[in-house]
């Protein structure tokens, strides 16, 4: 099979997901085209696996939006130069005009795309696109003539309650004509059903990890003078929560509990009401705000923490978290999770068999999960024994990629 993997840019160091996913396609004997819309942009290295695995050489970049008045001029006389360039113009006007579909994205970016896949002929069987807003670009691509191929889309968060309420029915067309849905936990074919799109071409695929590079080993907790190491991570943006960590570590500093210490790995918009935060109750020597690590980096870290707190909450504008990866891969080492019940979240850790669930945007919660970990160590060993299982059993991105190489070829065969 020739399979395109639609992304918004490659490499990207903060979606490991998706290039697990890639790499499994890559060794399984079939032909890969990572379509990508614009250039990777990192603050770190990418991983050693994409040059390993040569997936630079298999990327086609999507030509840059021009960005002047001359240059939007020649992009649309352009398209006069030939027949198809000017019914694919035709039919993007009826996309915008007739049925007010262009997604969000200009004139000039679909007209510029859709001249530069139809010029250089590309054949796919598969056209795997790996979040809703790329699966609606590409059905109305395949739509007007631009892109072949079935396309299969993945949902794994921001792209579900959030993309929709910026651009309402930007999933009809897809939803109607797509040919597969992948979605990352059953929360999400939930919703993918109630928006209208039929159960028989959903499968509930989730996002792995390597087992293989996540050795378990637990770290003890320490004696009752050392600090008890916390860590979470992501992106500094609301529906992570991490405001309400801070709060629970305001809670325990003032109840003068056993010394904790919050690491906060990542970066993003909301560092700076973070730190005020931490500033305003006096946290400065509880709690860290951690810059961008490698992956390998970051995995180090998550294995010698005591517990990992993932407080996700749907966000003031509807985004979402799918099944955090990072969960996933502080059961595989060992690390205790502290998870709030999120989207799919719950479908990963039942309380007190594979972790502790709180509720979402509630700090007592967390603080007293905190100290149940400390006051129950057996409990805490068996629940970690459980969660390797968990992961062993469902979250193998090897056999996962198995099940969706299996699905492409079902659905390549319709």
């Amino acid at each position: 099979m020739k399979i395109a993997v639609f992304v918004d840019h490659f490499p990207s160091n903060t979606q490991t997901f998706v290039l697990h996913q890639i790499l499994g396609i890559a060794t399984s004997g079939h032909e890969l085209t990572i379509l990508s819309r614009r250039k990777g942009k990192s603050n770190t290295a990418p991983s050693p696996l994409i040059k390993q695995h040569k997936l630079m050489e298999r990327i086609v970049h999507l030509p840059p939006n021009p960005d002047t008045t001359l240059g939007k001029a020649l992009t649309v006389l352009s398209s006069f130069k030939s027949f198809t360039g000017m019914f694919l113009l035709v039919r993007i006007v009826y996309l915008r005009v007739a049925q007010r579909g262009l997604g969000g994205n200009s004139f000039i970016t679909w007209l510029s795309d859709a001249l530069f896949l139809s010029h250089n002929k590309f054949r796919f069987d598969i056209v795997h696109a790996q979040f809703g807003m790329l699966g609606a670009y590409a059905e109305r691509l395949r739509h007007i003539g631009a892109l072949n191929g079935k396309i299969i889309t993945s949902f794994r968060g921001y792209d579900t309650i959030k993309h929709l309420n910026i651009y309402p029915g930007d999933y009809r067309f897809l939803v109607k004509n797509g040919d597969g849905f992948l979605p990352v936990c059953q929360y999400f074919k939930d919703w993918l059903i109630e928006n209208n799109c039929s159960a028989s071409r959903i499968f509930v695929l989730r996002s792995g990890i390597d087992l293989n590079s996540l050795s378990f080993k637990p770290s003890a907790f320490a004696d009752q003078e050392s600090s008890i190491e916390l860590i979470a991570i992501g992106r500094f943006v609301e529906k992570k929560g991490f405001e309400y960590l801070v709060d629970a570590i305001g809670i325990l500093a003032r109840e003068k509990a056993r010394n904790f210490h919050l690491s906060i790995v990542g970066d993003g918009p909301n560092k700076e009401l973070l730190l005020n935060k931490i500033r305003n109750q006096g946290l400065e020597q509880h709690v860290s705000l951690v810059g961008l690590l490698t992956h390998s980096d970051l995995l180090q870290k998550l294995a010698e923490s005591h517990a990992i707190l993932v407080p996700s909450i749907t966000a003031s504008d509807g985004d979402q978290e799918g099944i955090p990866n990072v969960a996933k891969e502080a059961m595989a080492l060992g690390t205790p999770v502290i998870a709030s019940r999120h989207s799919g979240t719950p479908e990963l850790i039942t309380d007190k068999e594979t972790g502790l669930l709180v509720p979402e945007r509630d700090a007592d919660a967390i603080a007293k999960a905190l100290e149940y970990l400390i006051k129950n160590p057996n409990e805490v060993s068996a629940m970690r024994d459980r969660a390797r299982h968990k992961v062993e059993s469902e979250y193998d991105i090897r056999a996962l990629n198995a099940d969706l190489i299996a699905y492409y070829e079902k659905i390549a065969s319709r």
